[in-house]
């Protein structure tokens, strides 16, 4: 039902009409991400590797694609928390699943940095392109602090699954599931934040310098 309100929205089924790189960044931006969450689910490398390749398209087609590599660790929250307790009754459990989950983000961004080369040649000639179509755009420095903070956040949980067996990862979810109702109203209440200020801030005048406005 989501994935119907998503691509029965105006403004996709708008510029999909025409030819425009809008349309085909999310296209394959959305099928990236409904590929890696399904390899989180089943655990299936066949649907790593789709979302490796789509995620490679989508850098392609604009370099507001980058997004998708930043936020895609968060996806490993896609876990219902109240149901941490059940999916997970010890924290070697949970560090399995954090060490195939990291395992294939690390192999995702290798599979779709080799797409971007091998649709862009050029790479081969002036590496620094990767750089420039990616995480180098001219945006970047607006996001750069929450890019850090992911940065690092994903950093804590590899080192907690590598050195700890996640015991750390493992508490914080179980007050996560005990706290559920907070949890949900904050995952709800940030698009909702970010959405009424783009409205307001496109009713005064552009007032402020958004990230996303001149993506």
């Amino acid at each position: 039902m989501t994935s119907i309100f998503i691509f029965l929205s105006p403004i996709i089924l708008g510029i999909s009409q025409i030819v425009n790189p809008d349309a085909t960044v999310w296209s394959f931006g959305f099928a990236a991400l409904f590929a890696f969450l399904l390899f989180l689910k089943e655990g299936r490398f066949g649907m790593l590797a789709l979302s490796s390749a789509f995620a490679g398209f989508a850098l392609l087609s604009k370099y507001s694609a980058t997004f998708i590599l930043i936020f895609l660790p968060l996806s490993l929250f896609s876990l219902k928390p109240s149901s941490t307790e059940n999916a997970f009754s010890v924290p070697e459990d949970l560090a399995r699943f954090l060490k195939k989950a990291l395992l294939g983000y690390v192999l995702f961004l290798i599979g779709a940095l080799v797409i971007f080369a091998l649709f862009m040649p050029a790479v081969f000639i002036a590496p620094e392109l990767i750089y420039e179509g990616t995480i180098g755009f001219k945006l970047a420095k607006n996001v750069l602090p929450l890019m850090v903070l992911l940065v690092l956040v994903t950093l804590v949980i590899l080192l907690d699954t590598l050195f700890f067996r996640a015991r750390l990862s493992f508490r914080i979810l179980k007050g996560i599931g005990w706290s559920e109702p907070l949890w949900l109203l904050l995952f709800c209440a940030l698009p909702a934040f970010l959405l009424l200020a783009s409205l307001a801030n496109w009713s005064f005048g552009n007032f402020l310098d958004l990230p996303g406005q001149a993506l």
